[in-house]
C-alpha cells in the first residue's frame, strides 16, 4: 500500500514523460531502492533499460520509447534527426524512426534505436512533449544526413512559414558545419536559396512545380505573388511571371477538390481573366509527366511573350523595342 501511494506521488511526473522516469528522479520524489525493488517485483513498474522505470499500464507508444531512450543516465541523450523533426511536427516528417544523439559512444539496449554521436550544445537542446530533443534549427541542420534533400526542403519550408528565423538557421548551420558534412551543407543551401526567393513554399507540390519551372527555363518567376489591379487585391499566385501576367498554380485534389473549391477556383480565374492574367494549372499527374509538362510550360511562356510583345533581356522581361 505504501509503495503504491509513492507511485501516486511520482505518477504525475512520469505521466508528463509518457510513463517513464529515471531511478534518480524517483529517488528525489521519495522512492528508495528497496521500494523500487518491491514495485518491480509486484509488476507496478518495469525497467526496460537499466535505470529507467516505466509505469505498468502506460501506453507503449513511439513517444514513450523516445522518452525512455532520453531518460538514461550519464551524458545527455536527446531525440534528433527524423525523430526530432516528427516531435516538432515539421512538414513531411511523421512518427516512425527512433533516432537519438549523444556525446561519445553509448549503448542503449533498445531494439530499433539509432544512436548518433555529435556535439550537443545547450543552445541546441529543448523539450517537446516531455521529451528532450534538438531545437528546430539544430534538427534541420542534422536532417540532411538522415533524409533525402526533398524531405529536408519540405521540413525547412514548413519551419520558415511558422516563423523560424533564417538568420538563426544560418548561424546554427555555420556553427556546426564541418567540411563534407551533409546535413549542414543542405541547410545552408536552403537558407541561401530562401534569402534569394524571399518567401517560403506552401506545399511539397509547389516545390516540385518550382523545380519543373526551372528545368523548363521559365524566367522571372516569383513565389507567392500578390496580384493587384488599380490598387485592389485580385488573387495570390503560387508562382507568377508578373511582366507576362502569367500565373502557375500547383493544383492538388486535397485543397482544390469538391464543388466549393471548384467554384472558388472558377471565381478566381474570372477575376484574373478580367485583368488580363492567364493561369496555368499543374497537377501531381502533370508533374509525373515532367517532359511533356516542361514542353507545355515553355510553349505557354513563349505564346504569352508574343501576345504581350515581351522579350527576356537576360535579367528581366521588357517590351520589344525598348532598351535592355
Amino acid at each position: 500500500m505504501f509503495a503504491r501511494a509513492l507511485v501516486g506521488a511520482v505518477g504525475e511526473f512520469a505521466a508528463s514523460r509518457h510513463g517513464a522516469i529515471h531511478r534518480r528522479q524517483a529517488a528525489v520524489l521519495g522512492l528508495s531502492p528497496q521500494v523500487i525493488a518491491r514495485l518491480l517485483h509486484d509488476g507496478v513498474v518495469d525497467e526496460p533499460v537499466p535505470g529507467v522505470l516505466v509505469l505498468a499500464g502506460a501506453p507503449r507508444t513511439w513517444r514513450q520509447q523516445l522518452s525512455i531512450a532520453t531518460s538514461v543516465g550519464g551524458a545527455p541523450v536527446v531525440a534528433g534527426h527524423l525523430s526530432g523533426a516528427a516531435l516538432h511536427r515539421l512538414d513531411g516528417c511523421a512518427e516512425g524512426p527512433r533516432e537519438v544523439i549523444t556525446v561519445g559512444r553509448r549503448r542503449i539496449a533498445m531494439d530499433g534505436l539509432v544512436i548518433r554521436q555529435g556535439p550537443l550544445d545547450a543552445r541546441d537542446i529543448t523539450v517537446v512533449d516531455g521529451i528532450r530533443c534538438t531545437t528546430v534549427p539544430r534538427t534541420l541542420a542534422d536532417l540532411g544526413s538522415a533524409a533525402p534533400p526533398g524531405v529536408v526542403e519540405v521540413a525547412f519550408n514548413g519551419a520558415w512559414r511558422r516563423g523560424v528565423s533564417l538568420r538563426i538557421l544560418r548561424e546554427t548551420a555555420e556553427r556546426l558545419h564541418r567540411p563534407g558534412q551533409a546535413g549542414t551543407g543542405v541547410l545552408l543551401a536552403l537558407v541561401d536559396d530562401a534569402a534569394r526567393r524571399g518567401k517560403p513554399l506552401e506545399s511539397p507540390l509547389e516545390g516540385r512545380l518550382e523545380r519543373l519551372l526551372e528545368r523548363a527555363g521559365v524566367r522571372g518567376v516569383v513565389r507567392q505573388h500578390e496580384i493587384r489591379h488599380g490598387g485592389r487585391f485580385v488573387a495570390r499566385a503560387d508562382f507568377a511571371v508578373p511582366e507576362l501576367r502569367l500565373a502557375f498554380e500547383a493544383h492538388s485534389a486535397r485543397f482544390h477538390g469538391g464543388s466549393t473549391a471548384a467554384a472558388s477556383d472558377a471565381a478566381r480565374d474570372d477575376r484574373l481573366l478580367a485583368v488580363d492574367w492567364h493561369t496555368e494549372y499543374v497537377t501531381g499527374a502533370d508533374l509525373g509527366r515532367s517532359a511533356a509538362t516542361e514542353r507545355r510550360l515553355r510553349e505557354v511562356v513563349e505564346e504569352r511573350a508574343v501576345v504581350l510583345g515581351m522579350l527576356w533581356s537576360g535579367r528581366h522581361w521588357r517590351p520589344l523595342g525598348t532598351a535592355a
